[in-house]
């Protein structure tokens, strides 16, 4: 998840026309301003992952923009989160990983339910100003071990793993 210095993970006033908000796209520069780099994140994690979860906003906001696939192609089931109660009870991933890409209210309740078992924040060096918070309010305290740590110019990519009660 790309995140401003100041915890943004969107600009103000996201739309499908805005997608990510005022702003709010160059929070993916890093990851084009150098396709050969040795941190490219999407093939990796499109190996790693066998199905995909994003909330409702992220799809509404971005649908038109991936060509009509979902975040990671058509070749790995996404499910939108929706109303209560429609929550996918098994996501097809095989022995492969579950990735939650967003948005932030996704990630939160994830958090909070205690089901994400790693975080990756991708830190990019601007200020949004305002926007979608990552973090919001999570009511609760919580520890975090850090896994990993990779500096490049235009990110700071953080893996964090989250302590279980």
């Amino acid at each position: 998840m790309s995140m401003s210095v100041d915890g943004f993970v969107a600009g103000p006033d996201a739309s499908q026309d805005n997608p990510l908000g005022t702003n709010g796209l160059k929070l993916h520069d890093w990851m084009f301003d150098n396709p050969n780099q040795e941190n490219n994140l999407l093939p990796e994690l499109k190996e790693s992952t066998g199905a995909a979860i994003i909330g409702y906003n992220m799809y509404y906001e971005a649908i038109p923009h991936w060509g009509g696939t979902g975040p990671l192609g058509d070749d790995i089931p996404c499910f939108v989160l929706t109303a209560e109660g429609k929550v996918p009870k098994n996501a097809p991933a095989a022995d492969k990983d579950v990735w939650v890409g967003g948005g932030a209210n996704a990630i939160q309740q994830y958090i909070q339910a205690q089901l994400l078992d790693e975080l990756r924040l991708d830190i990019v060096p601007i200020l949004l100003g305002g926007g979608t918070s990552m973090f919001g309010e999570l009511g609760q305290f919580m520890e975090v071990d850090k896994l990993e740590v990779h500096d490049e110019p235009n990110a700071i990519h953080f893996t964090y793993r989250f302590e279980k009660a």
